[in-house]
């Protein structure tokens, strides 16, 4: 079920935004502005699916799970524990039989072996779903992809929500054609709180209530 917040959230994002293409006194800005506007509307253009999600987690925490966050430790501090952050989320970083938020792929200064970090996080999903929680994964399809471990991570999840990042993720290269300017933990965010726009429609005022009770008890 498409819901009008999440919708007009984005839909405001996108139409403020200044015109594609035109030259200015900062190109290298211009071109990351554009291309946070692409993605964004290439999130806008799965709200379905990201309303599916939210439909899913809604139901098990209904049930009485609690919501947490795995994979990455900067997605889970931008959601939790602030002025702001995401309604009823305490920071919890993830147990069996929660509704766990995962983040797959996001690539750091230090991570050697990026194949390796994937298998290793669609191995912990796979494990916290086989122990009853609902796993909604949050990465680059690309990505995933390139390393042939898309159905891998699908499996491990029970929705996977797509931050539409490239496989090597970087809007420039640099003289040794080294990626940067990476666009991931930005995407990330985007589509995580569109997907909480969603979550809480989906969710019943009782619910809501007992969720906003618990992020006033921060468990970090």
């Amino acid at each position: 079920m498409l819901r009008p917040f999440s919708i007009l959230i984005v839909s405001v994002v996108i139409s403020l935004w200044p015109p594609l293409s035109h030259a200015d006194e900062a190109p290298h800005a211009r071109a990351y502005l554009d291309t946070l506007q692409t993605r964004l509307q290439q999130v806008d253009a799965q709200m379905s699916a990201i309303s599916e999600a939210a439909d899913l987690a809604a139901k098990a925490l209904v049930e009485g799970k609690s919501f947490a966050v795995c994979g990455d430790d900067g997605l889970a501090n931008e959601l939790s524990n602030r002025a702001g952050a995401m309604m009823g989320y305490d920071g919890r970083r993830g147990e069996a039989g929660d509704v766990v938020l995962y983040v797959f792929g996001l690539v750091h200064a230090d991570t050697s072996d990026v194949r390796a970090l994937l298998i290793r996080q669609i191995d912990e999903a796979a494990r916290l779903k086989a122990g009853g929680s609902v796993v909604i994964g949050l990465g680059s399809r690309s990505q995933l992809r390139s390393y042939a471990l898309l159905d891998e991570a699908q499996g491990a999840c029970a929705a996977l929500i797509d931050n539409h990042v490239p496989a090597v993720d970087g809007l420039f290269f640099d003289a040794e054609g080294k990626a940067i300017v990476p666009m991931g933990a930005v995407m990330n965010a985007a589509a995580a709180w569109t997907f909480e726009c969603e979550l809480f429609a989906a969710l019943p005022a009782s619910t809501r209530c007992r969720w906003y009770a618990r992020a006033s008890r921060p468990t970090r």
